[in-house]
């Protein structure tokens, strides 16, 4: 980042603009592309794996060897 861009200053650029609408399509395709059922089942899966392993451990696990 430049110190104009971190003072909020933008400049722009030279690039043509058909450039940047191709960079722009191609990552809003990336970034919508995906199916949300996927994402809350990968979430569910996730948090089931956390409350098992997290009742899988001993009370005293992580409190050292004791000596």
């Amino acid at each position: 980042m430049t110190r104009a861009e971190a003072n909020g200053v933008i400049k722009m650029s030279t690039e043509p603009i058909s450039k940047v609408i191709e960079r722009c399509r191609f990552r809003i395709d990336r970034s919508l592309d995906l199916n949300i059922t996927d994402v809350i089942r990968l979430i569910d899966e996730i948090e089931k794996y956390q409350i098992k392993r997290t009742i899988s451990m001993p009370v005293w696990h992580g409190l050292g060897t004791g000596d």
